[in-house]
């Protein structure tokens, strides 16, 4: 379009001889957008593209990419609402579109620790000025013979919480966990994410740290109080040390830049990622009846029932603080999981009647025995099918 319009589009930048490491997705998307309308509203003249950095420290530095035109320029009292979604000057709306753009690469500098300025004045032209922090170090960087490719599909399924305050947050990252084959439910805030991690099981939080209500600090430390095993991922916009220190000591299990790359998130997700266990050993389970397939469904029915009951003990004994017919009642359900082969519920039942001797929480423990029923009802629905599959 430059070179329709007979513009000159110049480039000068001194980041040669550095590597930079930063998400190139949202940074391509935000200099697509701002070169876009340089390009567009500049009828004479030139767009000059500046970039250079500035050092932080011996590991990092601030990324700096100036946009500049010589287009009409844009008169100070509409400049306030030039990031408002879906708001144009009265040069823009002259133009095609939606009045989106601006608004969606400032959110994105955002996510990323980033800035975005505006210098303008009528006749004068105008600049864009983002600044973005980024680890650096010096060398040149080899091109890339192929494109990434795109990270597969986990196969392990994982209760996923996400706890932030921003909606588009929490909707960028839901859409990059279901890429992932993963499946997520959402919290405004930290009092939301706390009520929601007491009602069901959950393997990972994934939370903002600075939050109204309840901040991810404070989320974490009542959550790790309680007794909560969960994993724990702090999501911050700033890269300093003492950041990640502090989201650590409060008893995360990382602390993480935003935003997360696809590719990151994959690594972390597949590491973290949990053995795929069998809600019921079938082959113990049958030579403990003797493949007797009659035998063998009274047994789980019989199993069930105990369970059951011994599951709405310990929950009522939990309610009034009773920790010793909570650690009974855990027990049995811990030996009846073992005897049937129920790797699952042997696990949750041991590890919950361990954490007994050094915690003892009303709260915590009542979250953790709703997902003792939802694994019970696991193993009745595979009860069922081995029932099923014998007829």
């Amino acid at each position: 379009m430059a070179a329709q319009k007979s513009l000159s589009l110049r480039v000068n930048s001194t980041l040669a001889d550095r590597r930079l490491w930063l998400d190139p997705q949202p940074l391509r998307q935000v200099l697509t957008n701002l070169i876009g309308n340089a390009v567009k509203f500049t009828h004479q003249g030139s767009v000059t593209v500046t970039a250079q950095t500035q050092r932080v420290d011996d590991k990092q530095v601030e990324l700096i990419i100036e946009v500049s035109d010589t287009g009409p320029g844009i008169p100070v009292d509409q400049q306030s609402r030039l990031f408002t979604p879906f708001s144009q000057t009265e040069t823009g709306r002259a133009q095609s579109g939606s009045g989106l753009g601006l608004a969606i690469s400032k959110e994105l500098l955002s996510q990323m620790g980033g800035t975005l300025e505006l210098q303008s004045e009528p006749g004068q032209g105008t600049t864009f000025t983002l600044a973005l922090a980024a680890a650096s170090q010096r060398g040149r960087v080899q091109r890339a013979t192929e494109a990434p490719a795109q990270p597969d599909a986990l196969a392990q399924r994982l209760a996923i919480l996400i706890a932030d305050d921003h909606p588009t947050n929490r909707l960028l990252l839901k859409e990059q966990l279901h890429a992932l084959g993963q499946r997520a439910d959402e919290a405004s805030d930290g009092t939301q994410a706390l009520a929601a991690l007491q009602q069901r099981h959950y393997d990972l939080l994934i939370t903002d740290i600075n939050m109204p209500e309840m901040d991810g600090i404070a989320l974490t430390r009542a959550l790790r109080a309680a007794g909560q095993p969960l994993v724990i991922w702090g999501l911050t916009a700033s890269a300093q040390e003492q950041e990640q220190q502090r989201c650590l000591a409060a008893g995360m299990n990382a602390c993480l830049f935003k935003p997360l790359s696809l590719s990151q998130l994959h690594a972390m997700l597949a590491a973290l990622a949990l053995p795929d266990k069998a809600v019921l050993n079938v082959e113990k389970l049958s030579r403990l009846t003797m493949n007797n397939r009659a035998l063998m469904q009274n047994a789980l029915e019989d199993a069930q029932r105990e369970n059951r009951r011994d599951l709405s003990s310990a929950q009522a004994a939990a309610e009034r603080g009773d920790w010793v017919a909570v650690r009974h009642h855990l027990h049995r359900l811990n030996g009846t999981a073992q005897l049937l082969g129920a790797v699952r519920l042997h696990d949750l039942a041991a590890r919950l009647e361990q954490d007994l001797v050094d915690n003892k929480n009303s709260q915590g423990m009542l979250a953790n025995l709703r997902r003792m029923e939802e694994l019970l009802d696991e193993l009745d629905n595979e009860a069922q099918r081995i029932v099923s599959d014998g007829d």
